[in-house]
């Protein structure tokens, strides 16, 4: 069950971005996440193995097409200078200071 998935998934990632640039990022984002909750219905009511693993499969490919333009659309609205991210960072790291040799 878990093959059919990340198969699906690590082959489809890169056509699932593709796709969110020639047609819009938010809608192929909108066909994924239906996509990916009718195939979670379908498995919670699989009424056998051949359709668990082909609605596994169909979880894949809407989740190549969610991913990467979710991210894709969030990157854009995260700035450094954002306070939320900089507190949910924590504090900066400072490089210790160099001893003198004496």
């Amino acid at each position: 069950m878990v093959t059919a998935y990340l198969l699906l998934l690590s082959a489809l990632l890169p056509l699932g971005g593709a796709l969110g640039d020639q047609y819009g990022r938010r809608l192929v984002l909108l066909i994924g996440t239906g996509l990916f909750g009718v195939a979670s219905l379908t498995c919670d009511f699989a009424p056998s193995l051949g359709i668990l693993l082909a609605a596994r499969a169909a979880q894949g490919v809407g989740a190549a097409l969610l991913l990467p333009n979710s991210l894709a659309l969030l990157t854009p609205r995260i700035t450094a200078s954002n306070a939320a991210v900089r507190s949910a960072s924590g504090p900066r790291r400072v490089p210790p200071r160099r001893r003198s040799r004496r």
